[in-house]
């Protein structure tokens, strides 16, 4: 029998809920900090907002003549392009790192609900991997261990009761050779 899951969506506004890599709480659940995401939430790149766009004299005339494409570039006039290279560039990310706060035994199902710490576990974002450094994949046999090859989990899903990701594992252990599916490995603490 096929096992039902339920997935939510969210909709609205997304609104920052966790720290990025510089401690600050800058990271919306499955969406980039980019410039423009962060000019959008502050009131858009002008003068009283996410950055002063005017220009001080003294320091446009400071040396002018040494650094010529300095001085045309901060008098250059504001032009609407249709590239996203200057508007979308990264200016922080989503903490890489996750810990689980209990172990996960292995079994025959082929998901199950990976326990994270809670300061960790709206991170994962639905239909995004994980590697586990500390265990080692498998070959697509599911019998033949991988030593170097850390096992990856897909993200299917959330637990309605404790909000933690549902995984499966994409190069773990297999009952037969042909099963399409891996089953549960062991994941340690």
């Amino acid at each position: 029998m096929a096992e039902i899951e339920n997935v939510t969506v969210g909709s609205g506004a997304a609104v920052p809920t966790s720290p990025g890599t510089a401690g600050v709480q800058s990271q919306a659940p499955g969406q980039a900090t980019t410039v423009s995401t962060v000019a959008g939430a502050t009131g858009g790149i002008a003068p009283g907002n996410l950055v002063e766009t005017d220009i001080d004299d003294q320091l446009f005339r400071f040396q002018s003549e040494d650094t010529a494409l300095m001085s045309l570039m901060l008098k250059a006039k504001k032009v609407k392009v249709n590239s996203p290279e200057v508007e979308h560039f990264m200016i922080d990310e989503q903490r890489s790192s996750l810990t689980t706060d209990t172990a996960v035994a292995a079994s025959s199902k082929a998901q199950f609900v990976l326990p994270l710490a809670a300061s960790d576990q709206n991170i994962p974002r639905d239909y995004h991997t994980l590697l586990v450094p500390d265990v080692d994949g498998y070959a697509p046999d599911g019998k033949t261990v991988t030593p170097g090859k850390s096992l990856m989990l897909f993200v299917t899903g959330r637990d309605t009761t404790t909000d933690n990701p549902v995984v499966r594992a994409v190069n773990g252990p297999k009952t037969n050779e042909t099963d399409a599916f891996c089953t549960t490995p062991a994941i340690q603490r």
